[in-house]
């Protein structure tokens, strides 16, 4: 099996077989070290670990995969995100072997274009995951072109987040994923918050919340 990406790890305080596991995926341009901020918003159950994508562009700035606008229309580099997307998952199959965690206790989470990579996840590896969370991300038609079995998400628990000031990934975006997956998944909670593209003291309790409810489940 491939090695795990390169990635920072915060343990539980009472570590135990099957503790759940969070794992984060940062925004374009940004590195390992800035989801790892939401760490006293997650609960203390959760082994979080938090991702460096592949692709770098200086010694503190990392990316998933490179993009451009063309027409006013930003197209990806597809070849990019796919490899990223098999090193995520040989990532996350590592992890579960370790810390011998099940699916249903493994939760992927991603702000912008790790919301992007979040969501492409959760699509092609959806027996994998228990559950998802996307701040300020959107999901690529791509990936909507992979989703084929109709019952594949059914046991995937998600919480999408997007501000209604965002300029970067209008919110709009975010109502489109809620349209996508909203049909398909066990449960799923879609809040906005009058912000612009980030995550706000709001969007962190109410994961925190998201996150504590799943684990009581």
């Amino acid at each position: 099996m491939p090695k795990a990406l390169y990635h920072k790890i915060i343990h539980p305080e009472n570590s135990h077989p099957n503790n759940p596991m969070l794992v984060l995926m940062h925004g374009i341009g940004s590195n390992e070290e800035d989801l790892l901020s939401l760490a006293n918003d997650i609960p203390n159950e959760f082994r979080i670990i938090s991702l460096r994508g592949p692709l770098s562009f200086s010694p503190s700035q990392f990316a998933w995969y490179e993009l451009r606008q063309e027409m006013g229309k930003t197209i990806i580099n597809v070849e990019q995100q796919e490899k990223s997307l098999d090193a995520i998952h040989s990532s996350i199959l590592n992890f579960q072997k370790e810390y011998n965690t099940s699916a249903k206790y493994t939760f992927v989470g991603g702000f912008s274009q790790g919301a992007v990579m979040t969501y492409s996840y959760t699509i092609e590896h959806p027996t994998h995951i228990g559950g998802f969370l996307a701040f300020s991300g959107r999901l690529l038609d791509e990936s909507k072109k992979k989703f084929e079995t109709p019952d594949s998400l059914k046991k995937i628990n998600a919480l999408i987040s997007h501000g209604t000031k965002d300029k970067v990934i209008s919110v709009e975006n975010a109502k489109m994923a809620k349209a996508f997956f909203e049909d398909k998944l066990k449960s799923l909670l879609y809040k906005e918050y009058q912000i612009d593209h980030r995550i706000s003291e709001a969007m962190a309790k109410d994961m925190n919340t998201w996150l504590k409810n799943r684990i009581e489940s």
